[in-house]
């Protein structure tokens, strides 16, 4: 594949969306629906970017039917990256109408949000999107870029609400790790994946010492000439494995595959 197609085309894929990915509405929306609670406005723009399948907006939708939010008439803006589909989110859009709200969906990058939106805006909620932004929207640039604009599109007193996955206190990403692969699928993943990742992609692995050393038969091979057939020892940087490991199970889980991970000394 060419260009940046590997990195987003199976992400974007409504079976990725809508199943793989489409889950955990109740902690995804927690915190918007916190933020929601302390406005005054009768009427609040909610903002949520990157809404995937939309279980978030269902779980807002049941909230607002509820009697508690019943008839707050929020406003809900969903701001996605142009080319996703998901039949789930319109699903979950047409639920929150339903339940007393009004609902849009824009396209657009998160770091693109101050043009994107057409006016300030009284709560942002995302979920998992800032190691997003940093994989594919231009590393810490891209994460800068993000955490500048946001206050500008904040009305005075607005709220950033985001939610991510737990990140246990660790070793440096740049720490080198040892790796077996024995799964032939997941080695012709590394031969794919690795090269293109290295030359194409943007990440901080750049420097001598985060040089990724294959061996097959205790023999150096390049990433790109591995045979599937034999075992591989792999010493990298501990976030070169963490790459690979998500990209792989991201896609194993929209079908593509369906080899079982790999035996190894660690863990990325």
């Amino acid at each position: 594949m060419s260009g940046s197609t590997f990195s987003t085309v199976l992400k974007t894929s409504p079976r990725y969306i809508d199943i793989a990915a489409n889950a955990h509405g109740e902690e995804k929306a927690f915190l918007a629906l916190q933020a929601l609670k302390r406005l005054r406005d009768g009427s609040p723009h909610l903002v949520e970017v990157g809404p995937g399948g939309g279980s978030a907006v269902a779980y807002l939708a049941s909230q607002l039917a509820s009697d508690e939010h019943h008839g707050t008439g929020v406003r809900l803006t969903l701001v996605e990256v142009p080319g996703v589909a998901s039949g789930s989110l319109v699903d979950a859009m047409d639920e929150f109408n339903r339940a007393g709200g009004s609902c849009q969906l824009v396209t657009g990058f998160a770091q693109d949000i101050g043009t994107v939106l057409g006016e300030p805006v009284d709560v942002i909620s995302t979920s998992a999107l800032l190691h997003e932004v940093y994989s594919y929207g231009g590393g810490y640039s891209g994460l800068h870029a993000v955490m500048r604009t946001l206050p500008t599109v904040l009305r005075p007193y607005g709220m950033f609400a985001y939610r991510d996955v737990y990140a246990v206190k660790a070793s440096s990403l740049h720490d080198r790790s040892l790796q077996t692969y024995t799964s032939r699928s997941w080695i012709k993943f590394l031969r794919l994946f690795v090269p293109q990742y290295l030359r194409e992609g943007t990440h901080p692995y750049h420097s001598a010492a985060d040089m990724v050393v294959c061996r097959q038969n205790s023999r150096i091979v390049p990433t790109d000439q591995l045979d599937e057939r034999t075992a591989v020892v792999v010493t990298a940087p501990v976030g070169i494995f963490r790459e690979v490991q998500r990209h792989y199970i991201t896609l194993r889980g929209t079908g593509s595959t369906r080899s079982t991970a790999t035996s190894g000394s660690t863990t990325p």
